[in-house]
């Protein structure tokens, strides 16, 4: 208690010199500006002493939004300090809230963009509004006389229904109030009324624009003296005193019309004095303080004045005198001083001060300390109304009781976190019920919009309810929850719109998601799942659950297509697919297994990757790489130098569990011969045991990744199943060499990709799966150019390859003859010359395919194939050989309304010839899409096609990179960006046949550039 400005709570107890003080509570509350001219410059006045400073907003803070960042509402709280005038016996309480300027600009400051939106920051400043009413109950139920202070001489009527609002509060705080005042040393009537005595209000106003003159007689004309009748003089107030009367009969009459003042004080929230004056205005006093207060100012004025004082040469003289004379000197009362010296000066005699702000109040205060309270009833028989003057010490104990009950429990914000006891837990809870049930009364703007917005919640989740299906997308939830706020918007009015516009959206978005939202999924070719959402199964051996919650099933978008196997021979209709995998691997094999059965030697094996675990869904189908042990074993014994006569052939191969079956494999050559081919016998099972056993074929795990071969053989006549070994670079397309490794040895593991290979992607890379297809169908003769491709889904007439003539040339070495009897001569050169053959023919066909199976070739970039009456082709094979092709071109046959229908480039037929000498070769690449959409291929390496064959060469139906799937574009301008380059090659070999067995591959050593 040694500091001269109290805070609250009081913690200490008063010095035992003034504790037994009975003394006058005054409160002092209202509206104030900041600077020296704040309201605590009232009770300086008063009191005559500095204990209040000047009021300055604090603006070091940080303005720049974090939604991390916490309000502090301690700091938001109303605060509440006082000053005890010892010599009086009048203790003071001075009230800052969100009423005062430089209270209200701190919190400013503070909060800075925190409040991000108008409802934000409406409920924070209503709350506010609260908490000043409940500081104001506390002021009214402690203190003998208010003060309100205001900045101006014009009554702010927003005060009527802050009383009001205080009114109400302390009625329905007063049964707490009084079980607080049990414990306290207080009399029965404050403990029954909650308060010493119906406090008398007392208006202060700091300012005004009148003139401050003092009183004057005006004489009446009927005077006798002046000839008149003799009637006496008219006393003429001063103008500020006249003010304030005609404020006091502006002010009883407002607050009596609106029944905060009635006739019994004891009723009211306060009180006004009948016989006395309760509205001061402190003008001088207001400017004494602003001029001299002000360090600043009451320095700039000196320094004007002195300007103004020595610009005068009469005034310099008198200033120079002044300097080289003795003070006792500088007077003369018989010179005159000129205009401005006295104010040099200061030679007027000092008036005594005269405080009459003080004076105004002491006559008010004098009541309570003398005892005699307060008779403010009127009526003709008023009741008397309760008076108490407490002691100081017992003043404290009972304005802490009522200081944790309004500040601290009241102003509590909410905290569910918060741990407290049972007792404080009702009383918030109480207190709680009391602000809910006046924030009507507080806030009717926030009332009236909770009240309209509400009602137009309904309506806007109806307008969303109307016209939906069954299960609907993202895009149509958002175009209905579009109209649902356009037409709450329409509507909702006032601080609460943002509320009720979340509880729309929450409303709209329940509704979707229950049970009514579409599953997102879209498929690679861009339509979305028709399904609700639901969960993908596992695996294919988990049971399918349409009915759970939520579903379990398999995206479709209930779009179907027919398509042709990869062979060209069958054909059936597909689902829209999802997944890579499902549309360029999954279906094609299912369909595959309807069709004719093909020879494992007839089937190309495109470089995939295999899982270590055997895991089905992560590799290839088994027979796809049956073949790669097969490879690697024949290419190993090669190595090693093994005996040709070993036998060993990629068809003879088995597992070991199918060491006893025999495997026929018919394929009919030109002549019709089949062959038969069995498995080796013992003695050269033991060989391949042995063989088996060797470090360098411990890698064929390892080397079977790498299953980018073709165990094929020629079919003549005259030669065996014959393979030809490829000199080529393996280390072009990712492969490890054959060299001898030791046992401890590690191999390093080859990185895959889920989707294709394509030029994006990393050297030696391989997929999980092929997306590609190469097959040999059939032998040349199995291809009639008068009937085309007899093959379902073509259109009439557009089922013809496109023939392709080439004149092979062959290299012949003489030859010893014997000589005809009687006839003796040596050879001539002429019959070492190179002889011609006769022209053999191949044929190729792009083929194109529709979304309903519709399939046809083309002899060029966006031209299909012409057949004349007499069956031949007029067509030439250049345009094929030398330009790139679109991968999608229009179809011959338009769409239902006269739409184009486009078909895309599926196969690629080519009818390779008997001839030996001519080998031809594709690198298949295509480009799905404008750049920088990547090049996709099933290999880094050219393929050589077996002659006396016909191939099909099946394009992937989708094309996937890490960018998403490049799908059909729906400008036909940009078309022309989609192309597959050119692919086929063809060279003679001059060299002659061999006779022996060999390693064969059907693959040229050249790789990609």
């Amino acid at each position: 208690m040694e500091e001269e400005v109290w805070t609250f709570p009081i913690t200490g107890n008063p010095d035992e010199k003034i504790e037994n003080h009975e003394i006058c509570v005054v409160g002092v509350f209202g509206k104030g500006t900041w600077g020296h001219t704040s309201k605590g410059l009232v009770i300086n006045k008063i009191a005559d002493t500095s204990a209040f400073l000047p009021v300055w907003p604090d603006y070091v803070y940080d303005h720049s939004y974090d939604a991390s960042r916490q309000i502090d509402f301690e700091a938001c709280k109303s605060q509440l300090e006082g000053y005890y005038d010892k010599k009086n016996h009048i203790l003071y309480l001075h009230l800052q809230t969100t009423l005062d300027a430089g209270k209200l600009a701190d919190l400013c400051a503070m909060l800075g963009n925190n409040l991000t939106n108008h409802s934000e920051s409406h409920e924070f400043w209503k709350s506010r509004d609260v908490d000043t009413i409940m500081a104001l109950v506390y002021l009214f139920s402690v203190s003998h006389l208010m003060l309100l202070v205001h900045p101006v001489s014009t009554f702010d009527i927003s005060y009527d229904r802050l009383f009001h609002h205080v009114n109400l509060m302390r009625t329905k705080m007063l049964p707490m109030v009084k079980d607080l005042l049990k414990e306290c040393p207080v009399g029965r009537d404050w403990w029954l009324h909650g308060r010493p005595c119906p406090p008398r209000l007392l208006i202060i106003m700091m300012r005004c624009h009148l003139k401050n003159v003092g009183p004057r007689v005006e004489s009446n004309p009927h005077d006798a003296s002046a000839g008149g009748m003799g009637k006496k003089k008219k006393l003429q107030l001063a103008p500020i005193k006249r003010l304030e009367y005609k404020l006091e009969d502006q002010v009883y009459t407002i607050f009596r019309n609106s029944r905060v003042l009635t006739n019994i004080a004891i009723n009211n929230l306060f009180a006004v004095p009948l016989n006395q004056m309760y509205i001061h205005i402190m003008t001088e006093q207001f400017d004494e303080a602003k001029n001299d207060d002000d360090p600043i100012r009451s320095m700039l004025c000196m320094l004007n004045k002195s300007c103004e004082t020595h610009r005068n040469p009469t005034v310099k003289l008198r200033a120079y005198k002044l300097l080289i004379n003795k003070p006792t000197d500088w007077t003369d009362p018989d010179e005159k001083l000129e205009e401005g010296e006295e104010a040099l000066l200061d030679v007027s005699t000092p008036k005594p001060k005269i405080n009459t702000l003080f004076n105004f109040i002491k006559s008010h205060t004098d009541l309570v300390v003398e005892k005699k309270g307060f008779k403010d009833s009127g009526g003709r028989n008023p009741p008397p109304s309760h008076f108490e003057v407490p002691q100081l010490k017992n003043w404290v104990k009972v304005a802490n009781k009522l200081y944790q009950l309004f500040f601290t429990q009241g102003m509590k914000h909410p905290d569910p976190t918060a741990k407290s006891s049972s007792k404080d837990k009702s009383v918030g809870n109480t207190i709680a019920d009391i602000k809910k049930q006046m924030r009507p009364q507080i806030d009717p703007d926030t009332h009236f919009s909770e009240t309209r917005c509400s009602k137009f919640v309904t309506l806007a989740t109806g307008v969303y309810q109307g016209t939906l299906p069954s299960h609907y997308t993202s895009k149509v939830h958002a175009n209905q929850l579009a109209l649902a706020l356009a037409a709450y918007d329409l509507h909702a009015r006032g601080p609460a719109c943002d509320k009720y516009r979340q509880r729309v959206q929450s409303e709209c978005e329940a509704f979707w998601n229950d049970g009514r939202r579409l599953c997102e999924v879209r498929s690679l070719t861009g339509r979305h799942c028709v399904h609700r959402f639901h969960e993908l199964p596992p695996d294919h051996k988990t049971p399918l659950q349409p009915d759970g919650n939520p579903p379990v099933m398999n995206h479709s978008s209930r779009s179907r297509s027919v398509a042709t196997s990869s062979c060209g021979r069958v054909q059936s209709s597909r689902d829209d697919p999802f997944t890579l995998k499902e549309a360029n691997c999954d279906f094609y094999f299912s369909l595959d297994g309807k069709a004719p059965p093909l020879v494992e030697t007839d089937i190309v094996k495109f470089p995939v990757h295999i899982m270590e675990d055997d895991d089905d869904e992560a590799q290839p189908p088994e027979r796809f790489h049956r073949e790669l042990e097969i490879a690697s074993l024949v290419e190993n014994m090669n190595e090693l130098g093994f005996d040709d006569d070993l036998g060993v052939s990629s068809a003879e191969i088995k597992d070991g569990d199918d060491s006893e079956k025999v495997v026929d494999v018919d394929d009919d050559d030109e002549d019709g011969s089949s062959q038969d081919i069995s498995i080796c016998d013992d003695d050269e099972e033991e060989e391949q045991i042995k063989l088996s056993q060797s470090p360098i074929l411990k890698q064929g795990n390892s080397l079977s990744d790498y299953n980018f071969s073709l165990s094929q053989h020629s079919h003549d006549d005259d030669e065996d199943c014959n393979v030809v070994v490829d000199d080529g670079d393996d280390d072009a397309f990712g492969s490890i060499p054959f060299t001898e490794v030791e046992e401890d040895d590690e191999i390093p593991q080859q990185v895959y990709t889920d989707g294709m290979m394509n030029s994006q992607i990393a050297d030696g890379v391989l997929p999980l799966y092929p997306s590609w297809s190469l097959v040999r169908i059939a032998h040349f003769s199995a291809y009639s150019p008068a009937h085309g491709l007899e093959m379902p889904g073509f259109i009439s007439g557009a089922n013809y390859l496109i023939p392709w003539d080439i004149t092979p040339v062959k290299e012949e070495s003489p030859v010893a003859s014997w000589p005809v009897p009687g006839e003796a001569r040596k050879l001539s050169l002429k019959e070492t010359k190179l002889a011609q053959k006769e022209p053999c023919r191949a044929y190729i066909g792009y083929e194109y395919e529709t979304l309903r199976g519709q399939r046809f070739i083309c002899s060029a970039p966006d031209k299909i194939v012409k057949v004349s009456a007499n069956g031949s082709i007029r067509d030439s094979v250049h345009s094929l050989l030398e330009n790139d092709m679109p991968l999608y071109t229009q179809s011959p046959i338009p769409a239902r309304g006269g739409k184009f229908l486009y078909g895309q480039l599926m196969r690629v037929i080519i009818v390779t010839p008997s001839d030996q000498s001519v080998q031809i070769t594709i690198k298949p690449r295509v480009i799905p899409g404008p750049a920088p959409a990547p090049v996709f291929y099933p290999s880094t390496q050219e393929i050589q096609l077996r002659h006396n064959s016909m191939w099909v060469l099946r394009l992937p139906y989708v094309y996937a990179s890490d960018s998403g799937p490049h799908i059909q574009p729906k400008d036909p301008t940009q078309l022309s960006t989609y192309r597959v380059m050119r692919m086929i090659t063809m060279e003679v070999n001059h060299k002659p046949a061999v006779q022996q067995q060999q390693l064969s591959s059907p693959f040229a050593t050249n790789s990609l550039d």
